[in-house]
């Protein structure tokens, strides 16, 4: 996400058999829209809940998720208990193919369904 300053930003340090590092950033672009990018899995949902809360409080309802490498069933329920919250006010954009079809096959479609592309 270069260009933009993280408002909200996490990390964790990896596994020591796992040699990746989770982290996301939830920054605002120009157009009051918030942009989503990294990594979110059980070991930082719950930060991710809080700061995705936060942000949306703050304002703009729109999450961009084109900057998102991975997410996990706990943080796609964590975004789909906020469009559910925010009803219609909240738009999500740039949904990348992998998270749509995840969100799919774990039935979150039926609660929170996605924009079409």
């Amino acid at each position: 996400m270069s260009g933009f300053d993280p408002v909200f930003s996490a990390e964790r340090l990896p596994y020591d058999d796992d040699p990746a590092e989770l982290s996301f950033d939830l920054a605002l672009d120009g157009e009051r829209v918030w942009l989503l990018s990294g990594e979110i899995d059980q070991t930082v949902v719950g930060l991710f809940a809080d700061q995705l809360h936060a942000a949306l409080e703050r304002g703009p309802r729109a999450i961009d998720l084109s900057g998102l490498r991975f997410i996990d069933c706990a943080g796609m329920r964590t975004l789909a208990h906020a469009l559910i919250a925010c009803g219609e006010g909240m738009r999500v954009r740039a949904v990348p193919t992998y998270v749509r079809r995840h969100w799919t096959i774990a039935g979150f479609d039926a609660i929170a369904p996605l924009p079409a592309e």
